[in-house]
């Protein structure tokens, strides 16, 4: 399977790669920025439109670049490498994936628009407090007053969702779980936002009869929708977990090259030498995973599934090789002021959005009598359930 990218893609790396290094190439500058609200960097989202990042995966129709799932995944993986902390998984990714896919052509240039050029952040409000990595709604209801939506309940957490200037929100109809947009100045709205562990924003949402507009035509059940949008972004979280992974992974040998420790340098230990192989294995399995998941989206395959398979994949990783880090950095790995730790953190985090390892693990077992089995004879069957 041919794993390289063309030179556009190659391109686009580059220029990603480039743009993020001198925004967050010094890990201080990303610690000061995420210290402060919003999260993020103003600026380098303005950045990131300009270079048309923002609008990749949008039809040019709704003003974007009309690109697929793995320049996507290049972008996540850039971004993962200095920890950018830009909501482009949550914005474009997941809450504006969702509005590609369900909004009408009015509401797509609307709101894709907007996204694309860097003047607006969008956030999707789906969690809800008691509630863990489901695809309907529960507590927020939707009720039509007289031509008017009008929503009530609360979303948490919401990622980005203190800053985002549109929300698309989940909501009841009917049993059903239907989408609505909301603005972020809307009558009944109030935001409270706090930061996550990560460094990363999100917040309590309460609507109190909030106007809101319906995104697409009729109220049909939109679960699918969600869960669509968000094995998405679990494949693009799980790019965005390899470039973490190999920034550990590359810091961690670097100290074992410079560190002594009884007059050698600390890659003179065997045994320190293999964890540090252990840990390039699991980067480059969590990567072959990544890509092949990606390719599968672009491919039009079944994207739930490629999504459960690379969310278990680097969730092991992660923790394998961020718990290595710091345990091979000593004492100075878990100090605030070194980057091993906000590695190991991020990937925390991006393990527990919309799913975790074990949660994955799960959902793909009960699949397992459903897959096509070779007997011994060599003749394929599928086994019966």
């Amino acid at each position: 399977m041919d794993f390289q990218y063309d030179s556009e893609q190659n391109d686009l790396r580059e220029a990603v790669r480039g743009l993020l290094q001198r925004a967050y190439g010094d890990p201080e500058t990303r610690r000061q920025t995420v210290a402060t609200d919003p999260g993020f960097d103003e600026k380098t989202w303005a950045r990131l439109a300009e270079m048309g990042v923002l609008g990749l995966p949008f039809a040019e129709a709704d003003g974007g670049m009309g690109a697929g799932p793995i320049e996507v995944g290049i972008v996540a993986e850039e971004m993962g490498r200095v920890l950018a902390p830009e909501p482009f998984v949550e914005s474009v990714v997941l809450a504006g994936g969702l509005v590609a896919a369900v909004g009408t052509a009015a509401q797509r240039q609307a709101v894709l628009g907007p996204l694309s050029e860097g003047s607006s952040v969008l956030a999707f409000a789906h969690a809800e407090p008691g509630s863990r990595w489901s695809t309907s709604a529960s507590g927020v209801t939707a009720t039509e007053d007289g031509g008017t939506w009008r929503l009530t309940g609360v979303k948490e957490p919401v990622l980005a969702g203190a800053r985002a200037d549109v929300l698309v929100v989940s909501a009841v109809v009917d049993g059903a779980t239907a989408l609505f947009l909301v603005q972020g100045d809307a009558e009944g709205l109030t935001r409270t936002g706090y930061r996550s562990h990560d460094g990363s924003r999100a917040a309590n949402v309460t609507f109190a009869a909030t106007p809101a507009e319906l995104l697409g035509e009729g109220t049909a059940d939109r679960a699918a929708d969600v869960e669509r949008a968000q094995s998405l972004a679990r494949i693009a979280y799980g790019n965005e977990a390899v470039g973490a992974m190999e920034t550990a992974l590359r810091t961690t040998a670097e100290y074992l090259k410079t560190r002594k420790q009884f007059g050698v340098t600390l890659n003179r230990f065997q045994a320190l030498t293999f964890r540090a192989a252990d840990m390039y294995v699991s980067v480059e399995l969590a990567r072959s995973t990544a890509l092949w998941a990606s390719m599968v989206a672009d491919s039009g395959g079944d994207v739930v599934a490629a999504a459960d398979r690379v969310r278990l994949q680097t969730s092991r990783a992660g923790r394998h090789v961020g718990k290595e880090a710091i345990q091979l950095h000593g004492g100075i790995g878990v100090t605030a002021e070194y980057s091993v730790g906000h590695y190991t953190s991020r990937l925390t985090a991006i393990d527990h959005v919309l799913g975790d390892g074990d949660w994955a693990a799960a959902r793909l077992a009960e699949k397992v009598d459903g897959y096509p089995t070779v007997d011994p004879l060599g003749a394929p069957y599928t086994r019966a359930r």
